[in-house]
């Protein structure tokens, strides 16, 4: 119990359940393990082990050092690009403890939690990467501030298929392996993680920023909830003529009389729902907004406050008028630190097939691509019970990640070789 009081850190012998009893810890090599068993010694055991490690770690050492409290190893990948496969960490497994593979972490985690049982004792660990996707299985608090390699590494995936299906060519042009370059059509292609050349940079540039998104959507007669855009009353003299209000109690004000609770606070820039904070009150969006604007860089003066949309939340993929999918982002929960249904641990992306619901949707990427010219983006969208669509925002660098951990990367495979051909040939 000691050790559960000295150490609360995210990831670093973290408490994620009591019945049965799971610990999350980052231990990724021998040294690590060996103070990761000690440190279990008091709470009992024997425990199951679920274990994913990357391809540069000592994977053998690291089940040796655990081996003496397991009574079971669940192995696993992280879906880090590095990740050791988990059949081949198998390999090297003691032969004395229990072995299952499960290659993908969420049946991995299920899997445990099932043989284990409620009295049982559950550890995740080997990699950074593994614990982080148990943290989002567990529903344990986390605000995403950024994008994880697993996430954003999908997309070349299913470009890489895409290649293979056409037979053309692609290569790794950075060390890193984050650029891709692609050959085989009439010009070469640049691709980064999921950033891609078929958007122009300045049509790309506007759909990324939330504020100018807005301003011309609406301009259109396009349906959004409704925003207000507030700057921040703390900048310097020379943002003075972008300035909405003098003070943040001003702000409050204003929301306070021209809106009803629960409102969206967003930053104008950000991805998989960071930046994103729905306050229940006018307390909360002060605290909000001071928090942020006494704490701002640059790109968080402005903000938005938008009235809350309530119902489905749906995304749609599209290349310029023509609509390519459209999915459900569905959940049994939802953490209160992010409001995307697909990033809780029950989320999943049911793919449309309503006729009737396909063609609003159609229509709706026709009239926004009289607006912003896109090669591909996405659209993500309320159905209200009340006012019917809305549309929260644009994405001009579509992850499809969280799609293909339900569909598979058959769908977005085929996107893909649409797009190829489309402006490459």
């Amino acid at each position: 119990a000691g050790v559960l009081e000295q150490d609360r850190r995210p990831g670093r012998f973290e408490p994620a359940g009591k019945e049965p009893r799971v610990i999350l810890d980052g231990a990724h090599n021998p040294a690590a393990a060996a103070a990761l068993r000690d440190d279990l010694g008091p709470l009992g055991g024997p425990w199951t082990f679920v274990v994913g490690i990357n391809e540069d770690h000592e994977g053998a050492e690291v089940l040796r050092c655990l081996a003496p409290v397991a009574e079971r190893f669940v192995l696993t990948s992280s879906e880090h690009p590095k990740a050791l496969d988990a059949a081949e960490l198998a390999l090297s497994a003691p032969a004395d403890v229990a072995v299952n593979v499960e290659p993908g972490w969420r049946l991995a985690l299920e899997r445990a939690m099932q043989l284990t049982g409620v009295d049982g004792r559950v550890c995740v660990t080997g990699s950074l990467y593994l614990v982080a996707r148990a943290r989002e299985f567990f529903a344990l608090p986390h605000e995403v501030e950024g994008i994880s390699e697993d996430v954003s590494y999908e997309s070349l995936e299913c470009l890489q298929a895409a290649c293979d299906q056409l037979g053309w060519k692609s290569d790794q042009v950075s060390g890193d392996g984050n650029v891709v370059r692609v050959t085989g059509g009439r010009r070469p292609l640049l691709f980064y993680r999921n950033k891609h050349p078929f958007n122009d940079y300045v049509a790309a540039r506007m759909a990324e920023d939330k504020g100018y998104q807005y301003d011309m959507l609406v301009a259109a007669g396009l349906p959004m909830p409704f925003t207000m855009q507030v700057f921040n009353p703390y900048a310097e003299e020379r943002f003075n003529r972008y300035k909405t209000h003098l003070t943040v109690e001003e702000i409050t004000a204003d929301v306070d009389a021209t809106m009803s609770y629960p409102v969206m606070v967003k930053k104008t820039r950000g991805s998989v729902s960071s930046g994103v904070f729905m306050e229940v009150d006018r307390a909360g969006v002060a605290a909000r907004l001071q928090e942020i604007f006494t704490n701002a860089g640059l790109l968080d003066n402005l903000l938005l406050v938008q009235s809350f949309a309530e119902g489905p939340e749906y995304r749609a993929g599209a290349t310029q008028a023509d609509l390519l999918l459209a999915y459900q982002k569905v959940s049994h929960g939802m953490s209160a630190h992010d409001r995307n249904p697909l990033h809780h641990h029950t989320g999943r992306a049911e793919r449309v097939v309503d006729e009737v619901i396909l063609a609003e949707l159609a229509r709706l990427t026709s009239k926004i691509s009289a607006v912003i010219d896109l090669g591909f983006y996405a659209v993500d969208l309320i159905r209200d019970h009340e006012r019917g669509w809305q549309i929260l925002e644009l994405n001009a660098n579509p992850f499809c990640y969280f799609y293909n951990r339900t569909n598979g990367r058959g769908d977005f495979t085929g996107i893909y070789v649409d797009l190829l051909r489309k402006y490459a040939t």
